[in-house]
């Protein structure tokens, strides 16, 4: 069982265990079992979990300005690297990859960010093409792959460059631009062979959009939310019942039981009989219908007003 007190214990050993530099959420998901958004449930937020730890969160202003500072110690690099370097850069990185770099080799390969060569040159492809200019002879011309700018080719001005570029990208905009224009009529035949799809209540929820409405609904939502609801799923079978997994039931002391689960829409869909013949320990529903019913419930649908980052629509 999760208690505020337990929580705080945690935040605590995590702190110390980083030598009490701080603690952000990401360092806590790290070092900790508990999820933040667990935390933030029982405490408010991340900042109140701190107070409560007897940790001091950095301020709104003091973030700030060390954001500010960062930014200015940031710049202050930029524009002490020159163009030279940052060219003599961009032409070692194609030397070692054999094409033209892109913003992802830059910013992994490199030792100067991508945004120094938009901040110089607007672009990469005019970066190289100004490389290509300036020193050819750096080249290794065997590195380069087929469909790769010959130095020859770089010889033309950057104008000239976005001049025979500007066709291809106009075309690429044409495409990105069109509409729709009409939905055609399709032939439907005399009987349809499958039902209208039935969507559930509108939501937000990373990547849901509509609420379970049957059975696969409610265990892919389960899926989701399991690790921060204190189960790990071991096995789904086609018989009943549907999952065998393991619960917490102490966090505090790692104790944790066997458990076999039935997903339903509604809890009232599974007849009495199977849940007292087929020893199944918890129904997983969206719906709980059934006051009366013999097995222990999970609803979703209340569960999930617990996360933060649920919302209706």
């Amino acid at each position: 069982m999760i208690t505020k007190e337990r929580i705080i214990q945690e935040i605590q050993r995590v702190a110390k265990k980083l030598d009490g530099k701080g603690l952000n959420e990401n360092q806590f998901e790290l070092y900790s079992t508990i999820p933040v958004e667990t935390v933030k449930y029982h405490l408010g937020s991340w900042e109140q979990a701190l107070k409560q730890a007897d940790l001091t969160p950095v301020s709104d202003e003091k973030a700030r300005g060390q954001r500010q500072k960062s930014s200015q110690n940031q710049q202050a690099k930029s524009s002490a690297v020159s163009e030279e370097k940052l060219l003599m850069e961009l032409i070692r990185i194609y030397n070692k990859i054999g094409e033209e770099p892109t913003v992802l080799t830059v910013d992994a390969q490199g030792k100067y960010g991508e945004h120094l060569y938009r901040k110089h040159w607007k672009s990469l492809d005019e970066a190289l093409l100004q490389a290509r200019k300036s020193f050819p002879e750096k080249f290794n011309i065997q590195s380069g792959k087929s469909g790769a700018v010959s130095i020859e080719d770089a010889q033309m001005s950057l104008e000239e460059y976005n001049v025979q570029k500007q066709p291809d990208r106009a075309e690429e905009e044409m495409v990105e631009e069109q509409k729709i224009k009409f939905i055609p009529q399709t032939i439907k035949p005399k009987q349809a062979k499958k039902r209208p799809r039935t969507l559930g209540e509108s939501i937000k929820f990373r990547g849901l959009r509509f609420a379970p409405a049957d059975k696969k609904g409610v265990i892919f939502l389960f899926g989701i939310v399991a690790p921060e609801l204190g189960f790990v799923i071991e096995s789904l079978s086609p018989e009943f019942p549907d999952c065998d997994a393991r619960r917490c039931v102490d966090l505090e002391n790692n104790q944790w039981e066997h458990i076999r689960i039935q997903f339903e829409y509604r809890c009232s869909d599974v007849q009495e009989s199977e849940l007292l013949e087929n020893g199944c320990d918890l129904i997983v529903c969206w719906i709980h219908d059934h006051k009366d019913c013999p097995t222990e419930v999970l609803e979703l649908k209340s569960e999930m007003e617990r996360f933060e980052d649920f919302f209706r629509e």
